[in-house]
């Protein structure tokens, strides 16, 4: 739902002819029972009660997207990617993925030992407003995630990095100098290309 630029709860399914056999076969099943939704969807409706605000938010956000073109989508998102992680190696923090492993969505990198990412995450938040991915499991109070896509633009990008970086300075972590410089040539870089 984030690369959609919708609100959570809204999932899409593409149920092949195989699935939908299966589903026809008698098999127990409950979640996957694709028959009466098809039946209903086939004249307009839901089996159940449709979140309709999810759903006129998923058709503006793809207004947005076709009306910004897929193609210039995901290289917006490769963009802010490289910037994003242009910025974590100019404050010389580690990326949580090796370079093949990395997204276009999001960049994770891991704090210095001794520094407490949960506590950077609140007063990134706290302080400047903005909120940043926490790690997640073993990553967990040592990780940051940095999320550009969906409707994430150039300037969405560097007011995070730059609070972020606020943050790193307050908290005393030893960091890099310039990031935000080298994440505003990145962007520059690669604008119109």
């Amino acid at each position: 739902q984030k690369g959609l630029m919708s609100p959570p709860g809204i999932g899409l399914n593409v149920v092949s002819a195989k699935a939908r056999a299966a589903a026809r076969s008698g098999f127990p099943r409950h979640y996957w029972a694709w028959n009466h939704t098809i039946a209903a969807n086939a004249s307009g409706f839901f089996p159940q009660t449709p979140a309709t605000n999810l759903l006129f938010a998923l058709e503006a956000a793809a207004q947005l997207i076709l009306a910004e073109k897929v193609p210039d989508v995901l290289d917006r998102h490769a963009r802010l990617a490289a910037a994003a992680r242009q910025a974590v190696a100019a404050w010389g923090l580690p990326l949580v993925a090796p370079g093949a492993e990395q997204s276009n969505g999001v960049t994770a990198f891991v704090l210095p030992d001794g520094f407490d990412s949960d506590h950077l995450h609140d007063v990134v938040l706290d302080e400047y407003g903005v909120a940043l991915g926490r790690g997640l499991g073993a990553l967990r109070g040592r990780a940051l995630r940095i999320g550009h896509l969906g409707g994430t633009n150039e300037v969405a990008l560097l007011g995070t990095l730059a609070a972020l970086e606020l943050g790193l300075r307050r908290a005393g972590a030893p960091v890099g100098a310039g990031a935000l410089e080298q994440a505003v040539d990145a962007v520059a870089r690669t604008e119109g290309t």
